[in-house]
């Protein structure tokens, strides 16, 4: 009888163990679209259709390049530096849901969309904003042609969805504390999938993703990820691990919330060294479904500076450094784990 129970604790305790699943790794080779892009540092893309559309960081005059990817070819520039009328000191850029994209200045007033078909036919390229981004925003996406999400960092809900008149405040934090430095842990990338009306947010000093689902105009929780990163908490603030980092940047696909993440248990660097240094950029994709699950990692095998996708396809676009900036391409597979 003795040895029976024994060995039903023995069955009851294996029955009760979790095996964490693990996650498929696969290699993968980019296809070259574009390889001309001279700058110092690329910021935002944008492919809308067959037009690629880039930021130069750090460009003195036009900041924003406009290439043809059928034909490989530059189309032109836009965007003025300077603090004259309808130019920008410190120009920021954020998505549209058509072939229009936003930009604000971050130390100034000027604020437009950039219109993409207009500019190719040459016809007026800008338009007036219909809402005004204040300057605590670092973030802004617009979703449809009254309605926008913002990220104000240092607001304790830190997303805004702005919907004509109307705006409300939203979004979860991974840490239970309240925090003074909300500024500094909450920066992060949002971005939108117009098929499914769902809104991804990504934390950038830590891995956290959340994801929320539109329902009768309002944003909700749908799922969420929260990956393994020291953290502590003093004086009010919390302190993020500065060796570590969370989410590069992020790229939604039809099928997939797609990040670009270090796998750290393959590659042990120190962010804090990295720094800017491009060439120790992770060259890891981890690729998660609208649940938030973690399904894959892609490695490209090279060091990935930007993302861009359309969220209604599986074609996932690249700059990546190899040494020289290039913009390259990936099919991702549909295949759900």
């Amino acid at each position: 009888m003795r040895k029976f129970l024994i060995a039903l604790f023995f069955i009851g305790t294996n029955a009760c163990v979790h095996v964490k699943k693990e996650i498929p790794y696969e290699y993968m080779q980019a296809e070259i679209v574009y390889e001309d892009m001279v700058t110092k540092l690329p910021g935002s893309i944008f492919i809308k259709d067959s037009i690629f559309v880039w930021h130069d960081v750090f460009a003195r005059d036009s900041f924003l390049n406009v290439i043809n990817l059928n034909s490989r070819s530059p189309v032109g520039r836009y965007g003025k530096i300077g603090r004259g009328p309808q130019e920008f000191t410190t120009p920021m850029l954020g998505d549209c849901f058509n072939d229009e994209v936003i930009i604000y200045d971050a130390n100034g007033s000027f604020q437009t969309i950039f219109q993409i078909g207009p500019y190719l036919k040459g016809e007026k390229q800008y338009k007036t904003l219909p809402y005004t981004i204040k300057r605590f925003c670092t973030a802004v996406i617009r979703i449809g042609y009254n309605e926008f999400v913002c990220l104000q960092p240092d607001q304790p809900s830190f997303l805004l969805h702005i919907l004509q008149e109307d705006a409300e405040s939203f979004g979860i934090s991974p840490f239970n504390y309240e925090y003074t430095n909300g500024y500094d842990v909450n920066q992060g990338h949002i971005a939108y999938n117009y098929h499914n009306e769902t809104l991804v947010y990504a934390m950038i000093g830590y891995p956290f993703i959340a994801i929320y689902r539109k329902y009768d105009d309002r944003f909700k929780l749908g799922g969420k990820n929260e990956g393994d990163q020291s953290d502590s908490f003093s004086k009010k603030k919390i302190i993020l691990d500065s060796k570590r980092r969370g989410i590069f940047s992020i790229a939604l696909t039809q099928n997939y919330i797609i990040a670009h993440q270090r796998d750290y248990a393959q590659n042990v660097a120190n962010e804090r060294s990295a720094g800017l240094d491009v060439s120790k950029a992770p060259s890891t994709l981890f690729l998660y479904n609208y649940n938030g699950d973690l399904v894959k990692i892609i490695d490209l095998g090279v060091p990935i500076v930007r993302l861009n996708s359309s969220f209604h396809s599986r074609v996932l676009y690249a700059v990546v450094a190899n040494p020289d900036y290039s913009l390259v391409r990936v099919v991702i597979d549909d295949e759900q784990q």
